[in-house]
């Protein structure tokens, strides 16, 4: 049976579990939070970077400029490369393939074309990411 004092220590322990379950959520929507932003930071950067490295190429017209946070990036090849591109970029290891992207980005009008997806999440890291520009400029021009 159970003393006044051993009921107290009990409430106590209680109290005290739920002081360090608040604080412990707390850290974790902070963590992920900040986790969330720096993903969305590096997918932009990249964004940004590659638009700027392949401007003079052509297979990125069909993007938006600004305001864009993809996990990859849809480019447009002329049909002769988008094997060899897919091959090369496999053969260093970079999950991708041909898919079919709606042009323009609307439910009720869409236009499908093959496109290549280029990873810019951070799974990649930038010196990767850097190769897969060069490949894709290598083989291209």
């Amino acid at each position: 049976d159970l003393h006044q004092g051993d009921l107290k220590h009990c409430e106590n322990l209680i109290a005290d579990c739920d002081t360090i379950r608040t604080v412990l959520n707390g850290y974790i929507r902070y963590l992920l939070k900040r986790k969330i932003e720096d993903e969305v930071k590096i997918r932009q950067k990249r964004y940004r970077y590659f638009l700027s490295q392949t401007r003079n190429l052509g297979i990125c017209d069909h993007l938006e400029k600004e305001g864009i946070t993809p996990y990859v990036i849809p480019i447009h090849c002329p049909e002769l490369k988008n094997d060899l591109i897919v091959e090369a970029l496999k053969k260093q290891g970079i999950m991708t393939g041909i898919y079919h992207f709606d042009m323009n980005r609307n439910l009720l009008s869409p236009k499908f074309e093959k496109c290549i997806w280029i990873p810019c999440h951070s799974d990649i890291t930038d010196e990767k990411f850097d190769e897969i520009i060069d490949l894709i400029k290598k083989i291209y021009v």
